[in-house]
């Protein structure tokens, strides 16, 4: 929805440049409602979370909204095996305590809080300083400051806000289907060649060059709206557990806005001064991106939110969560252990 809306934005901007008077800057502003009341309007129709259902125990509603997403019966071994898992999260919570803010940054219930919060924050900071956003924001500047006309440019940012939408749109199909980590990999190669190739192309400013500039200028933004752009948003909530989503999911929209505001605002003032060299800075930080992803980035495909949890407990707390599952439950541990860490190692079935 953000390169969708990113893209609605340029277009409505481009169209209404052309007119004269109040209505080029009324409209664009006052347009932003029409998304406002749609969400107000659908919120009514949303079902409730079924895992803040069955910990305020209204089990059989939360087995009905389950049996709904999953297109299953109530009583089916999917929802069922779902709903033991949720109940055993909550109860492994309980008796890790209450929430407590101090636990962001010191935790000794063995669910590694702070690591997980760190990674919310880090994925979003080393997502946004790879420089897409000013990209996006400024396309149509980079464009004019490259050599190409005014005008022409106009019409070329908006191409490039295009791509970054077709691009996120790819990402919502492929996130389930590749894995976190695979489409972090699949968006950084590209973007790191772009930039290299871009870079080369603006710094003598030849005319020649400037399709191609053009050309790998929207490789980037495609490559970053497939991968970096999905993914961060999803692992966020993911990785921290339920009793904590909620800090989760607010310092992860915290870290990508603050670093919105720090690229866009230093932006302009970067391209002015240090023109191409400016590129250099975000070839930099889309290299940190393979160790970041490779050494920290855990794989979450196809795994439940109470599943995630199991990556992150200590081994002295492994066998108190195992105990509240079942047989058949303990071995789908042991599977999903095996497939996120290698063999099952830290937290090893007795």
């Amino acid at each position: 929805m953000t390169a969708l809306g990113a893209t609605l934005a340029y277009f409505i901007n481009y169209g209404f440049y052309h007119l004269s008077g109040q209505i080029v800057w009324r409209f664009p502003i006052a347009f932003q409602i029409v998304f406002a009341l749609a969400t107000l309007l659908c919120l009514p129709f949303l079902p409730e979370s079924p895992r803040f259902l069955y910990a305020q125990g209204r089990l059989s509603e939360a087995d009905e909204i389950m049996a709904a997403l999953r297109g299953q019966d109530t009583n089916s071994e999917v929802v069922q095996y779902e709903r033991a898992t949720i109940l055993a999260a909550i109860a492994d919570e309980d008796v890790a305590g209450e929430f407590n803010l101090k636990t962001i940054f010191y935790d000794k219930s063995g669910q590694q809080i702070p690591r997980r919060m760190a990674l919310v924050v880090a994925i979003q900071v080393i997502q946004e300083l790879s420089g897409t956003n000013i990209i996006v924001n400024y396309a149509s500047n980079i464009l004019i400051q490259i050599g190409l006309s005014h005008d022409l440019s106009l019409l070329l940012g908006g191409v490039v806000t295009l791509f970054f939408w077709l691009g996120s749109l790819l990402g919502i199909y492929l996130i389930e289907k590749v894995g976190r980590k695979k489409l972090l990999y699949s968006g950084t190669i590209p973007m790191f060649v772009g930039y290299i190739i871009y870079t080369l192309m603006v710094k003598d400013g030849r005319p020649d060059h400037l399709w191609v500039a053009f050309a790998f200028l929207s490789l980037i933004i495609a490559s970053f709206g497939w991968s970096w752009l999905s993914v961060a948003w999803v692992l966020g909530p993911e990785l921290v557990p339920v009793r904590y989503r909620h800090v989760g999911g607010a310092l992860n929209a915290l870290s990508n806005w603050t670093f919105v505001f720090v690229t866009v605002k230093i932006g302009p003032i970067g391209l002015a001064n240090l023109g191409w060299r400016f590129y250099i800075i975000f070839i930099v930080f889309t290299i940190l991106q393979f160790p970041i992803v490779y050494f920290f980035i855990p794989e979450t495909k196809g795994l439940s939110l109470e599943e995630i949890d199991l990556l992150f407990i200590k081994s002295s707390d492994c066998e108190q969560t195992l105990e509240k599952l079942s047989e058949h439950e303990v071995k789908e541990v042991e599977r999903i252990v095996s497939v996120a860490r290698g063999p099952p190692q830290q937290c090893k079935i007795l």
